[in-house]
């Protein structure tokens, strides 16, 4: 072997002890804590009845205002082209930074028996305004939350949906479900 073929294999050999530390590792390092901190969460909710009543004391009513009798359905019974709305009132309790909630009813549409072709449909005011959601500016205030059940007038509504039979709406879930921020 030449001697400077040895000789870079030593240099080499060298370099990678001197590198490796020949099995030690010398390096400083150091740490320091980080106390902890109360973090408050905030809170997304509906509440029920702020004005005294409940959702379930409202009752439908037709769109001429009179109010429809469940408790006595010989009185008033629907037909087509009948709408029914019922208009419930929460306060909104939204408490965070960047909260967004997007407002829907679940199972708005969910109607027993379907040999009445009812079409069931939700809208939202807050202050009087239309919304689809809520922020923590609505936190304390009203949201209005109306549904309406129409009995639509047409070729949907045939001699099959006649009565005695009874109809339900099954009741509805005003949802508001927070977005990412």
């Amino acid at each position: 072997m030449k001697k400077t073929t040895k000789g870079a294999l030593a240099t080499t050999a060298a370099v990678a002890l001197l590198a490796g530390g020949a099995g030690s590792l010398a390096f400083w390092n150091a740490d320091a804590v980080v106390p902890g901190n109360r973090i408050h969460v905030g809170q997304l909710k509906l509440i029920d009845g702020p004005t005294g009543s409940t959702c379930a004391d409202q009752s439908f009513t037709f769109a001429d205002g009179q109010p429809y009798s469940e408790i006595n359905p010989n009185i008033t019974r629907v037909v087509p082209g009948d709408v029914l709305t019922k208009t419930c009132s929460f306060t909104v309790r939204a408490i965070g930074e960047n909260l967004t909630a997007n407002l829907s009813t679940v199972n708005a549409a969910a109607i027993a028996n379907s040999a009445v072709p009812l079409n069931v449909a939700s809208s939202f005011t807050i202050d009087g305004a239309t919304t689809s959601s809520i922020t923590s500016a609505d936190n304390g205030k009203v949201l209005q939350a109306k549904i309406v059940v129409q009995f639509p007038f047409g070729s949907s509504a045939d001699n099959t949906s006649q009565g005695p039979t009874n109809k339900v709406v099954t009741g509805y879930t005003v949802t508001a479900t927070q977005t990412a921020p």
